[in-house]
């Protein structure tokens, strides 16, 4: 089912070790274990709250997302009243090659 969605990981991701990896980067700990649902079950998602973080948590969470082949990619926003609106999307399939 997975095999050839862009090379992303097809089983289950190790959601201890990547929600403590996200912490590290500064990512709060709902927003790390909602980002790894995402992953784990290939869905996209939107929420808000009003824990803090930096962009550059979240662009080395990327990066990390990227470099592990995971198929989403995360922004967080700003939003009114303090809150913070969180946003993952799945990848796209890249369109084939020519002549594959």
């Amino acid at each position: 089912m997975f095999g050839d969605h862009m090379g992303i990981v097809p089983a289950r991701v190790d959601g201890i070790a990547i929600r403590a990896k996200f912490m590290e980067y500064g990512i709060p700990q709902l927003d790390a274990e909602l980002i790894v649902d995402c992953i784990n079950v290939r869905k996209s998602q939107l929420w808000q709250n009003d824990g803090e973080v930096t962009e550059a948590a979240v662009s080395a969470m990327n990066k990390y997302i990227l470099d592990n082949n995971y198929g989403v990619v995360v922004k967080a926003e700003p939003a009114r009243f303090g809150k913070i609106i969180w946003e993952v999307k799945l990848l796209a399939k890249p369109a084939a090659a020519p002549g594959v």
